[in-house]
């Protein structure tokens, strides 16, 4: 059976942090779980405490998609946490059978705070998490992470996700190391205009298809720490500073310094056309 629950106004939680809450105090979960945000969310406290998915799936969506248009959609407002994490989605007693999707979600930073605003991870046994269409959208080149993962024992299916102007854009780096055994897909990814753009670490099974990572403040680290061609791959990805040619990961018909502005539709945050592909292969 699945259980349905609304997030918003009018809903049966006013907000995410209100929902997460009620989550882990539910403990193990008996049915599979789906929470729609019917409205715009202002989230003030961070997230706090670990679901247990008890061998069921989970899942957060928005009713209202924004297809890649940062003009549509609803919104996820983060205001006012303290660090290290907000959005912090993490789960324990898990098993690879137990799912959790995160989907359709817009999230715009308010304050000045320095954080990561969205992470995602188990915290034991490892679980199937599948992240697509985000948006995460910073307000300071200088601090914050946008998404990060947690945990090295998961499996992750990332896709159809924008970051932009944060310190960083994607960590999979420290929590990684060491992994073993694990395969994990981030494909059509596009980080844009942060202080530094993606990371990870040696013993990680990625795989990186149609990724662009550009215009980030720092001069050579759109693409950073690249440093396993056993396990990493990157296929179809593309940089603006040629970082990408700097690293040992396996590459394949990969672009070093491309001109964003050559590439995108727009690089206006508030322009329905915001990093969309000229060429139409993603959006």
């Amino acid at each position: 059976m699945t259980v349905y629950r609304t997030v918003g106004v009018g809903g049966n939680f006013v907000n995410w942090t209100a929902a997460w809450t009620w989550l882990v105090a539910l403990g193990a979960l008996t049915d599979d779980y789906e929470f729609e945000q019917i409205s715009d969310t202002t989230e003030t406290v961070a997230f706090a405490g670990q679901a247990d998915l008890g061998g069921h799936n989970l899942r957060f969506y928005s009713s209202n998609p924004h297809n890649g248009d940062p003009t549509k959609g609803h919104r996820i407002y983060l205001n006012g946490a303290v660090g290290p994490n907000f959005f912090t989605c993490r789960f324990e007693n898990g098993n690879y059978s137990d799912t959790f999707h995160l989907e359709d979600l817009c999230f715009r930073k308010l304050d000045a705070v320095d954080y990561t605003m969205v992470t995602l991870g188990g915290y034991g046994d490892g679980i199937t998490l599948y992240a697509k269409n985000l948006i995460i959208i910073g307000n300071d080149k200088t601090i914050a992470t946008g998404l990060r993962i947690h945990r090295r024992d998961d499996r992750y299916y990332l896709s159809n996700i924008k970051i932009t102007n944060v310190g960083h854009g994607f960590n999979a780096f420290y929590q990684l190391l060491g992994l073993t055994g694990q395969d994990h897909l981030t494909e059509n990814f596009t980080i844009y205009d942060c202080g530094s753009g993606i990371s990870w670490g040696a013993g990680q099974r990625w795989i990186f298809k149609n990724c662009v990572c550009a215009g980030s403040t720092l001069p050579g680290v759109d693409w950073t720490t690249i440093v396993d061609g056993t396990n990493i791959q990157l296929i179809n990805c593309a940089d603006s500073d040629n970082s990408i040619a700097t690293g040992t990961a396996s590459y394949i018909n990969c672009r070093p310094n491309i001109i964003p502005a050559d590439e995108f539709k727009s690089l206006n945050v508030d322009n329905p056309d915001w990093l969309k592909l000229n060429d139409g292969t993603y959006t």
